[in-house]
């Protein structure tokens, strides 16, 4: 799938390090958690994560690093972190292991157990420059983590890490293996969607509308030079009456079979994990939105959660036109 192998099993590597020496700066920021320069290191070590990863085409592990990092950019204005965004910190960092794991495995890269790990990894040559914030050099990557007493993390937050292949979610929801969603907000609703079905989250982009398209189709947009469709996510789902006067910030780039779409929501809110358990069937829904389009309904300790089947809602084989084109 790679051409340079050699490049990638470097990654991976530098990855693991990265992901161990995070884990070690949280379970200290627990005890003390003022410790600004703490805080800058997990966030200089994601920000490495996700710009290492886009430059090597691995969009799971980008978009999850993103959204953990936007997170923790405004923890860094403060200084400052509060119990609860410690345990979210465990949250997205569990999140951002399980991506980690599974990509690992459909790149065709071994898993490196614990006891296999390297003590030092050295930093990737060829993303340095990515990997340092500006004003804030990149601290370094090959010290070995020091040995901290884990102590157990809150209930739900970060027990199943194991993810298998996404061909069938319902199938992997029937094995009891958790699941990953990009959570986000409509209407005053938190819905997610699977994160490995994610290519990337954009900011409101310039759309271009297409005349003798659906009602739900808002146009297209340039996506570097790949033109997709953009779907008004609330008419899609049928959400009668909505609030026109509220702002979508963001678009939700997913890619079917290779085939890609723009959803265009009011807010990204994070990330968040959820069991067999924790999810109901899709039929047990009342509400306006065909239950083609879900997968179920979540609930986490803090939230509701409407779960989009997005191989339905962004069928590769639906014709976005009214009518057949000439």
């Amino acid at each position: 799938m790679f051409e340079n192998e050699g490049l990638i099993a470097e990654f991976y590597e530098d990855t693991q390090a990265h992901l161990e020496n995070i884990e070690v700066d949280v379970l200290k920021l627990e005890k003390d958690h003022s410790q600004s320069d703490l805080i800058d290191a997990v966030f200089r070590r994601v920000h490495s994560i996700k710009g290492n990863s886009g430059m090597l085409g691995l969009d799971q592990i980008r978009v999850t690093g993103e959204v953990f990092e936007t997170f923790l950019d405004k923890i860094r204005e403060r200084r400052t972190a509060t119990s609860e965004e410690i345990d979210k910190m465990f949250t997205h960092l569990d999140a951002l292991k399980k991506v980690v794991s599974q990509t690992k495995g459909e790149t065709g890269e071994p898993e490196i157990r614990a006891e296999e790990t390297p003590a030092e990894a050295e930093p990737m040559a060829t993303t340095q420059e990515i990997s340092a914030t500006p004003g804030d050099p990149m601290s370094p990557v090959g010290q070995s983590a020091p040995q901290v007493e884990s102590k157990p993390r809150p209930a739900g937050k970060a027990d199943n890490l194991d993810m298998v292949d996404d061909e069938d979610d319902n199938a992997r929801n029937d094995s009891g293996i958790s699941t990953t969603y990009l959570t986000f907000k409509l209407e005053k609703e938190h819905y997610g969607v699977d994160i490995m079905k994610v290519r990337e989250i954009i900011l409101r982009e310039e759309i271009t509308p297409v005349p003798n398209t659906d009602s739900f189709v808002l146009g297209v947009m340039n996506l570097r030079d790949q033109i997709i469709p953009v779907f008004n996510l609330k008419k899609k789902l049928n959400i009668e009456d909505y609030d026109k006067s509220i702002e979508e910030k963001n678009i939700i780039v997913i890619e079917i079979q290779k085939v890609t779409t723009g959803l265009r929501v009011e807010e990204v809110t994070g990330i968040v994990t959820l069991g067999k358990d924790q999810i109901s069937p899709a039929n047990d829904f009342s509400g306006s939105i065909p239950t083609d389009y879900l997968h179920g309904i979540g609930q986490s300790e803090e939230e509701t959660i409407i779960l989009i089947d997005v191989n339905d809602l962004c069928d590769p084989e639906e014709k976005l036109f009214k009518t057949e084109q000439c």
